[in-house]
């Protein structure tokens, strides 16, 4: 198991890669990405797949995400510890498109109507991000960039009244990174 840390505006997101490759955003860094108050264990992961499942019967979507959001990966930290509960990376998109699509039709309760900023500022971040990573890697300039290029785009990314909190991702992150994937600094 490899970890680190996903800069997402002044959030630090506690991120993993499984032995067999999954990557895994832990369920609390689910929640706080989105703006929802924190919980652990089976019961964050119900609170949450709750409300996934209202979420998609208001855009008469199928029970997919909810499904993933009620069976949590459990798996040890390579911190050692206890066991730690998280959802595959990609489900933190599909969090936030389900989120956006509620409030583009108008249906998402009071208190939800923050989870859309959240969400929003994720999906334009880690798009923009997206693309040029995939660049990138089919043109090879991934070798050639800064280290830290994609992280400081990330952080660029952020919403400009969010950018005085953004806070500064440390080295060990990124050399982290570098050796797990093979890199050369």
């Amino acid at each position: 198991v490899s970890d680190g840390m996903l800069p997402v505006g002044s959030l630090q997101i506690p991120c993993y890669v499984l032995d067999d490759d999954t990557r895994l955003i832990t369920q609390r860094g689910m929640q706080t990405t989105v703006g929802m108050s924190t919980s652990g264990g089976t019961g964050g992961a119900h609170r949450t797949a709750q409300l996934v499942e209202r979420l998609e019967k208001k855009t008469n979507q199928n029970n997919s995400l909810s499904l993933r959001m009620r069976s949590p990966i459990v798996f040890k930290p390579s911190t050692g510890g206890a066991l730690a509960y998280g959802y595959e990376a990609t489900s933190l998109i599909d969090f936030c498109e389900l989120i956006l699509k509620c409030r583009d039709n108008q249906t998402l309760g009071l208190q939800q109507g923050k989870y859309a900023e959240h969400a929003d500022t994720v999906i334009r971040a880690f798009a923009k991000v997206g693309i040029i990573a995939v660049i990138d890697e089919v043109t090879g300039y991934q070798y050639k960039r800064p280290h830290d290029e994609l992280t400081k785009l990330l952080k660029m990314y952020v919403l400009p009244e969010h950018r005085p909190w953004v806070s500064r991702i440390p080295p060990e992150y990124t050399k982290e990174l570098y050796r797990v994937w093979g890199w050369e600094s």
